[in-house]
């Protein structure tokens, strides 16, 4: 028998070991180089991907650092091809295009901008398709960076486009994990989205992984995607962001997210194509074509672009157990050759076929039809993907973007928007300093706030100074690392530029970066619209206390709140048109959380909850019948809803949007047959919006609008529209509603 090695000696080797494993990252943490460009997402899940040309190649900027701003002597790189499954072969290469030009695997000839004379160096090549690992030897210490260079795409539509995470559905098989890099970059999403914080999957990758592994598999390149789907979202909603008409979401959204890809992501990465899965949610009562506006929001995308960037239409409209054949017409009348744009017929064109379509455009493709996967292919709810149906659909999309028309099939045409070498590094100014932060350093100022670069834990990052926190303490709020772009910094703080240790975020680095945990010796406390900052102090904050209700989002276009019933917090609806021009407060279960469409920064308030779930995602009333909190009155609704009011009448709490009769609506004829005309005064170029709901809350019409004084508008409401409804104007945090009766 073998003698064991003494304890102490087995976990010095297990440690050695761990450590070495540790130096030998694809990314390499623990050097003391940095290769800056290119970059990663900040936890390292995700590598970054160039679009390569029709010659199979991309031109890559390399951006290396080197330790505590030292000036670089020497620098040299080499690389190294990982196979299909995700092994690294044991030789180096020559990744440019034409013969090997090595010496020990290092590359010749390579021109290195900054060499001996800065503390950055910087240099471009042609490499070709495949994924690579980079080794850089920089002052004689080495470092590694994983990327590759292949197909690059984005992803628009709504849920089953984002990927449905909930109810702990699967996803399908990856085979190829290392050549499928997917990221999650959106800056807004909703409730129901992977990477929100009530579903907690944020590289959830749905089928669009196991597409990813087919392709990679057929092409031998990795494949990225951009993921910029939003749940439960009309193409008209689409469209009227991408034009900047207000909506029901957050400014600009959900548009916004495929825009950033559109425009920033395209020109450090460049990009394929738009694949667009959509046509569950469609809304039948605003009257609008669906093929008119889709083509409308390809025209707006490819503008923002500044090139045709192609798209791909997947055939989608089934929901709940039903497919919607006006749905499929208008994606297929947008599919059709031009040749058949008089004689109103639909031919969608065949997989791979770039002829113009209907709207003399090309670069629009047809996609997979995925009506037809039903049952088994489904969850319970009819609409979105099982684990097997995810597998058939990525199917249906591998054999829509391969499958050959005229010996041509989508990735013949050489349409795709390449990088145009944009990088988000900074050039610097070298300094020797160690980055050791004894104290904050004061960087600069930003809207007349002092800004520093504080030592938070382990991390170094920017925080914007903001007096009047908790017994007078100033708030600190953590910044991402392209918030340094938006300073007004002061002489010779440039050197501090690379001392930042955190990821880039949203909103210019306004979004709270999301390594930085409470660091020993804060606090953390949240401001009314849910930022989070740090403060010093030993009386921590409790968001939980509610001492006014807090916003969380909409659903239906209603407010929802998190609001104190005596004991209870709990998420309510909030109503027009209670009894005496009172606001009805609907409560709902815990799960209701997933339905909406939350604000940024709400996150937080989700474990403030302490009523459970109920029945309906949310809807059915979370207390007994019986129950009637301090300081209310409860109401019946004619289906038998329960909502509380409080006979204070029309008022709501402070931190509330507040309903006031700035000017009445004339609404005539009223009662009506559901064709009428609505007469409201909004001052000039007042964004506003003209909502139409029934008892229940359910929209039947919904118009956004520019104000110009005095105005009318069209009511024009489907058939199955009948009863008594409310109409809203909505405009600048105030709500006016009047009754509507609508006749058999």
């Amino acid at each position: 028998m073998k003698k064991q090695l003494p304890l102490r000696w087995q976990a010095k080797l297990a440690f050695l070991f761990f450590v070495l494993l540790l130096l030998h990252t694809s990314v390499g943490y623990l050097q003391a180089q940095q290769i800056l460009w290119p970059t990663n997402t900040g936890d390292g899940t995700v590598s970054m991907v160039f679009q390569r040309d029709a010659s199979n190649k991309a031109s890559v900027r390399f951006i290396v650092a080197s330790a505590n701003g030292a000036t670089i002597n020497s620098c040299q790189v080499r690389y190294r091809k990982y196979t299909l499954n995700g092994s690294l072969e044991s030789s180096y290469v020559d990744p440019r295009p034409g013969s090997a030009s090595l010496n020990n695997g290092y590359l010749n000839g390579v021109s290195f901008n900054g060499i001996n004379s800065s503390c950055q160096v910087s240099f471009t090549l042609d490499i070709k398709g495949g994924m690579y690992q980079m080794e850089a030897l920089v002052n004689g210490s080495q470092t590694w960076r994983d990327f590759g260079v292949g197909e690059v795409f984005a992803i628009a539509g709504q849920s089953n486009a984002a990927g449905y995470a909930k109810d702990n559905n699967g996803e399908a098989e990856v085979t190829a994990p290392k050549f499928v890099q997917y990221n999650n970059t959106k800056t807004q999403f909703d409730g129901n989205d992977p990477g929100s914080a009530s579903v907690g999957r944020k590289y959830y990758k749905y089928y669009w992984g196991k597409l990813g592994s087919q392709l990679a598999t057929a092409l031998n390149v990795p494949i990225a995607f951009y993921q910029a789907a939003w749940s439960g979202t009309a193409v008209h909603t689409w469209y009227l962001s991408s034009i900047g008409t207000p909506t029901a979401y957050p400014s600009g959204y959900p548009y916004q997210n495929l825009k950033s890809v559109l425009q920033t992501t395209k020109n450090q990465v460049g990009l394929r194509g738009v694949l667009w899965h959509q046509g569950e949610t469609y809304d039948y009562m605003t009257g609008y074509n669906y093929n008119d506006e889709l083509d409308a929001l390809i025209q707006q995308s490819r503008n923002d672009a500044g090139a045709d960037i192609p798209w791909v239409i997947a055939r989608a409209s089934y929901i709940g157990g039903n497919p919607q054949p006006a749905i499929i017409d208008s994606q297929n009348r947008l599919l059709t050759p031009y040749f058949y744009a008089n004689v109103f017929e639909m031919h969608p064109k065949a997989f791979g076929d770039n002829t113009a379509n209907v709207y003399y455009k090309t670069n629009i493709f047809s996609g997979p039809e995925t009506d037809g996967f039903t049952g088994a292919n489904r969850l319970p709810d009819q609409t979105h993907l099982s684990v097997q149906g995810q597998g058939q659909v990525a199917n249906a999309w591998y054999t829509a973007l391969t499958q050959t028309y005229g010996g041509q099939n989508f990735f013949s045409y050489p349409t795709a928007l390449l990088n145009t070498q944009a990088t988000t590094v900074n050039s610097t100014t070298c300094d020797p300093s160690n980055c050791n932060l004894s104290s904050a350093v004061l960087i600069g100022s930003w809207n007349g706030y002092a800004v520093e670069l504080r030592q938070l834990g382990a991390y170094r990052a920017l925080v914007t100074v903001v007096p009047g926190g908790p017994n007078g303490a100033n708030k600190y709020f953590p910044r991402g690392k392209n918030y340094w772009n938006s300073i007004n910094r002061n002489a010779g703080t440039d050197a501090y530029y690379n001392c930042i240790n955190v990821g880039e975020t949203g909103y210019g680095g306004l979004v709270f970066p999301s390594e930085v945990t409470l660091p020993a010796g804060y606090a953390e406390g949240y401001e009314q619209d849910g930022a989070r900052y740090f403060y010093q102090s030993n009386q921590p904050i409790d968001i939980c206390e509610l001492n006014q209700p807090q916003t969380i989002g909409t659903w239906s276009g209603y407010t929802v709140q998190l609001r104190k019933f005596d004991g209870y917090k709990v998420l309510v609806t909030v109503v027009p048109g209670g009894p005496n021009g009172a606001v009805k407060y609907f409560a709902r279960g815990k799960n209701y959380w997933n339905s909406i469409n939350r604000n940024a920064g709400t996150d937080a308030y989700y474990n403030c909850i302490n009523v459970g779930e109920t029945g309906f995602g949310g809807l059915v009333l979370p207390f007994d019948v019986n129950y009637i909190p301090a300081g209310y009155l409860k109401g019946t609704e004619n289906d038998g809803a329960i909502y509380y009011y409080q006979s204070s009448g029309g008022r709501l709490a402070a931190s509330e949007v507040t309903i006031e009769a700035v000017e009445p609506m004339v609404i005539a004829p009223n009662p009506s047959t559901g064709t009428f005309t609505v007469q409201v005064n909004v001052a000039n170029e007042q964004p506003a919006e003209l909502i139409v709901r029934n008892l229940q809350g359910m929209v039947w019409f919904r118009k956004p609008f520019i104000g110009k004084g005095k105005q009318s508008h069209a009511v024009v409401l489907g058939s199955s529209a009948k009863g008594m409804a409310f109409v809203s104007l909505e405009t600048n945090g105030k709500m006016i509603t009047s009754k509507v009766i609508i006749l058999p």
